[in-house]
């Protein structure tokens, strides 16, 4: 019964901590799209949906903002990278990785 509930709440943390990292990400898109329309004469159109496939499962429905016109384009892809040289060593970074790692 104890291995039970201590796998559920590992597994609550381990989606929120997902959550959390879905929500940065595409805020941190969203910011780019909004620096690069400070700059070129075109409008924000809306976002796609991808799913990012990492080392410790998929973030579904990341939302990845447009624009109507130009060479603007993000891909997830960059931005894991940025978000793990930014977290990696962090406490937080740590803890969800260990959680990751029981998970499995």
């Amino acid at each position: 019964m104890q291995e039970r509930n201590y796998k559920e709440i590992v597994e609550k943390v381990g989606e929120e901590i997902k959550a959390m990292v879905k929500g940065l990400l595409e805020g941190l898109m969203v910011e780019e799209r909004r620096m690069y329309l400070e700059n070129h004469p075109t409008k924000a159109n809306g976002y796609y949906t991808r799913d990012l496939l990492t080392l410790h499962g998929p973030l579904e429905g990341l939302r990845v903002p447009r624009v109507r016109e130009g060479e603007f384009g993000l891909h997830p892809y960059d931005w894991t990278d940025r978000v793990r040289r930014v977290w990696w060593g962090t406490p937080l970074f740590s803890l969800f990785h260990e959680l990751l790692k029981i998970i499995r």
